[in-house]
């Protein structure tokens, strides 16, 4: 039985890439802080992040909060368009990546956005439109998001007893968002276990693959998630040898953002 890391490892895919070769992705910053388009081959990733003050009843509340909007639609795909039902369940998932792999491995600091215990915090506001879909948006939207958050600025904020106000720019200089770590994620798509692997699978690829394994590593190697998909079992020694090549790449992109 072939192992699973040697099957297709020195032939092409349809787009000329080796098995484990991702493709090209570069971002572009827009001219206000939070704003960009994050490219990932044919994939492009629109997103913007905003810090704003926010009242709480809860009266232990000692942390900020964050709220996720995403956007992806039939319009999203050019060919190859899934049903409103798997619309539906790939928004859902894609939230749920993004809230687990960046927030929850405390990617931002929380505590920091903290204004006043029990009364007033921040909420990190993400929005997320998938402007073109060609597959592994996993990646491509945890990238741009990361990118948006490097880039992030809260406003000053005067307390004047139960009035809480948001300096403008003008009156106070903004405070960059602070950033823990660079959590990358990188999937894997495989068909059967004992078959073949491949790194970044484009749209074309993902209908035919029995699956994907998601492995989000920060730039210290440390593992901030791990999200598999489909029914078939991986060998721990494949689980092990995708996550050294995510940990790889992790330093990698954290370095070019």
């Amino acid at each position: 039985m072939p192992h699973p890391f040697s099957l297709f490892f020195h032939s092409q895919r349809e787009d000329k890439r080796g098995a484990f070769e991702f493709r090209d992705w570069k971002i572009l910053y827009g001219k206000d802080s939070g704003v960009c388009v994050a490219y990932l081959g044919n994939v492009t990733i629109q997103c913007s992040v905003k810090v704003l003050p926010k009242r709480t009843n809860k009266p232990n509340q000692n942390r900020g909060i964050s709220k996720i909007d995403l956007s992806v639609s039939e319009m999203s795909y050019s060919k190859f368009q899934p049903s409103r039902q798997s619309l539906r369940t790939l928004r859902k998932q894609l939230r749920q990546h993004i809230k687990a792999s960046i927030f929850w491995s405390k990617c931002v600091d929380d505590e920091a956005l903290c204004i006043s215990r029990g009364k007033a915090i921040f909420q990190v506001n993400v929005s997320v439109e998938v402007i073109h879909a060609d597959g592994n948006l996993f990646d491509a939207t945890c990238l741009a998001v990361v990118a948006c958050l490097l880039t992030t600025q809260r406003p000053e904020i005067s307390v004047d007893g139960d009035k809480i106000i948001a300096l403008s720019t003008y009156e106070r200089m903004p405070i960059p968002l602070q950033v823990n770590h660079v959590p990358v994620s990188t999937t894997f798509g495989f068909q059967s276990a004992s078959h073949f692997i491949i790194i970044d699978p484009t749209r074309k690829e993902e209908i035919v693959l029995n699956g994907s394994l998601t492995v989000v590593v920060n730039q210290n190697g440390e593992i901030c998630g791990c999200y598999k998909k489909g029914t078939a079992a991986l060998p721990a020694e494949t689980i092990h040898r995708c996550t050294e090549i995510a940990a790889l790449r992790a330093k990698d992109v954290a370095v070019r953002l």
